[in-house]
């Protein structure tokens, strides 16, 4: 392969990446895409008061959802769980990332604000001691449990 040939690989294929950088810096600028949504629609976060409440919510505790563990069950303890193979890795995304221990990092580390029952899908209490829908069905309130704590013994706060 003679001088010039080689060069002019070289040329197209930094060119190529020079365009390859400029897009996906473009495309994955999520910083500025996102500060330029919420100028956009200031209203789409709204930090408000217990006062800024509106007065005709329902509120809702789960009081009604049908027992599906053992009524004789004592709150608290520890719970022991194991997983059947070492995990190959701590990735969430690509090659060996959905063996064992992918339901201990994404779906079994964390609470979220309401809980399902497993056969009716009946939310219930979890972070979230009560919850409330809004008239037009686009808002959901919650209060929070005042016990709840994170693992280190810091209480949960909606700061």
């Amino acid at each position: 392969m003679n001088l010039t040939r080689l060069f002019f690989i070289l040329a197209l294929f930094l060119s190529f990446v020079a365009l390859d950088a400029q897009t996906n810096t473009k495309l994955n600028d999520a910083l500025t895409e996102a500060k330029e949504y919420y100028k956009a629609h200031p209203q789409f976060f709204v930090f408000a008061t217990p006062k800024d409440l509106p007065t005709n919510l329902k509120w809702q505790d789960g009081r009604e959802v049908e027992t599906f563990s053992d009524e004789n069950a004592v709150r608290g303890g520890t719970f022991r769980d194991f997983i059947s193979d070492f995990p190959r890795t701590l990735r969430v995304v690509g090659p060996d990332s959905n063996g064992s221990f992918r339901g201990v990092i994404l779906d079994s580390n964390s609470l979220g604000l309401l809980g399902f029952h497993p056969n009716t899908d009946a939310p219930f209490p979890s972070l979230a001691k009560e919850w409330a829908i809004s008239e037009d069905k686009k808002t959901v309130y919650f209060k929070l449990d005042g016990d709840a704590r994170f693992s280190d013994g810091e209480k949960i706060t909606a700061d």
